[in-house]
């Protein structure tokens, strides 16, 4: 019986594995270290970059404070004051307009839109009648906080419901900010 001696042959399998799991090893923590420094590399330059916009402006917003200060036509404490009452008034009645619009109702008006220009909101939405808008409106919580509202639109959409829009101009604290 001939006897094979198979260990050198193993031994060199088993070193060939053992190089090529090191290579493996360290092209993927190459790999990660080139990937790090790379991500640290455009962040630095992200920072710099950014860093330099907000030294432009810190110096726009000092060039506005200083001119502001000494400017003829700056606003006098009584116009500040009257502004800051005017905010207070607008704020208060802005979260109450919030509130009440957040609040669930029972009916058959769904507000799609609602936007502001100066001192007029307009509401945009959809409704089952005219019917169900009027009493809507009549009994609406808001309404004291309007001087006056207008539908500028009411159309019958295929599903016979109604889309309607309309506008409402805000009581005068509200449109005070505007003149400032």
């Amino acid at each position: 019986m001939l006897s094979v001696n198979l260990l050198p042959w193993r031994q060199q399998k088993k070193a060939e594995e053992a190089a090529s799991l090191r290579a493996i090893l360290f092209k993927t923590v190459l790999y990660a270290c080139l990937s790090v420094a790379s991500v640290n590399g455009w962040l630095g330059h992200r920072v710099d970059v950014l860093a330099r916009e907000v030294e432009v402006l810190d110096q726009t917003m000092q060039n506005l404070t200083t001119r502001h200060r000494f400017s003829p036509d700056a606003p006098s404490s009584d116009s500040m004051l009257t502004f800051q009452t005017n905010l207070k008034a607008y704020q208060a009645t802005t979260m109450q307009l919030f509130s009440i619009l957040g609040q669930p109702q029972h009916h058959s008006v769904c507000f799609s839109k609602i936007v502001r220009e100066k001192n007029r909101l307009y509401f945009s939405g959809m409704v089952s009648s005219a019917e169900d808008l009027t009493h809507f409106l009549k009994h609406w919580p808001v309404t004291n906080l309007f001087s006056e509202i207008k539908i500028n639109e009411l159309k019958q959409q295929v599903d016979h419901r109604l889309s309607f829009r309309f506008q409402a101009l805000e009581n005068n604290a509200l449109g005070a900010l505007d003149s400032v």
